[in-house]
């Protein structure tokens, strides 16, 4: 009889560590988790000042396309 209980009991003991690694991974999960949300909003704050750059220099390209193609067709015009 004793060994009947002292199995139970050791069962019980064994199911009671394997919940409380699943609870500890668990946590670990959420760890993760909080972790990655705080990447993500680096990831949005430099994503935001890059496009910022990239919307300038893409302006700033354009307008040197324009100015470069107006002073071609000026010197065309000069040369007529």
């Amino acid at each position: 009889c004793r060994r009947n209980e002292y199995m139970a009991a050791q069962k019980t003991a064994q199911d009671v560590m394997e919940g409380e690694d699943a609870i500890v991974n668990s946590m670990r999960r959420f760890a993760n988790d909080a972790k990655c949300v705080e990447d993500l909003k680096a990831f949005k704050g430099d994503t935001e000042s890059k496009i910022a750059s990239y919307r300038s220099a893409i302006a700033l390209k354009m307008k040197e396309d324009l100015s470069e193609r107006a002073l071609k067709q000026l010197q065309a015009i000069a040369a007529f």
